[in-house]
């Protein structure tokens, strides 16, 4: 794939300051190509290759001060997209694997109509979507929710280990848990649970 983006040296300085004329004169000049590019690799599925160009055109405008000549930035955004892609098949992935344990759950639920089997497989399914949510979670805060309440370390501990303040750890876990709430009630709406 090609993708030519004609800047002169102060236009390029511009977007790497995300220039708003600028950034849009890139956009416009990557758009048809990139947005193939997601077609071709989601086959055929317009909408998500649409998410896919956002995603990718978002990740570029936060990173784009760190690029460093302009000759690598046709090559930098196709890396862009193809981690953008990349990130959304481990999601699916992820999803996939539990949503297929959780339906395995719900047929042997069905087959044995026992009262007490009803309750634990809805607290299984609980516990199911709480591990698909942290999956969404960042590294930062998968870690920290991981260390606090899987290996049951105290934040103190937790602080040492990241070499952070305790206070610093708090408020990442609080940050954390709001965000896995949120994402669980994502999946469970998105899945009907």
């Amino acid at each position: 794939m090609v993708i030519l983006v004609l800047l002169t040296e102060e236009e390029f300085r511009k977007f790497k300051q995300n220039d708003p004329v600028i950034v849009e004169k890139v956009y416009h000049a990557c758009k048809k190509n990139l947005f193939n590019y997601f077609v071709i690799k989601t086959r055929g599925n317009h909408e998500l290759a649409k998410e896919l160009l956002h995603t990718t055109f978002c990740s570029a405008m936060e990173s784009s001060s760190k690029l460093k000549t302009m000759e690598n930035l046709p090559a930098w955004l196709l890396r862009i997209a193809y981690r953008r892609f990349a990130d959304h098949q481990r999601k699916s992935f992820r999803e996939n694997k539990y949503m297929n344990i959780i339906k395995q759950q719900e047929k042997s639920a069905q087959r044995n109509s026992i009262e007490n089997k009803g309750e634990e497989t809805d607290q299984e399914t609980r516990v199911l979507l709480l591990h698909m949510a942290i999956d969404t979670l960042n590294e930062d805060y998968q870690k920290i929710v991981r260390m606090k309440y899987f290996e049951e370390k105290k934040v103190d501990e937790i602080a040492g280990i990241l070499g952070k303040s305790p206070k610093s750890v708090e408020s990442v876990l609080f940050r954390a848990r709001k965000n896995l709430k949120k994402r669980m009630f994502e999946l469970a709406k998105r899945h009907d649970l």
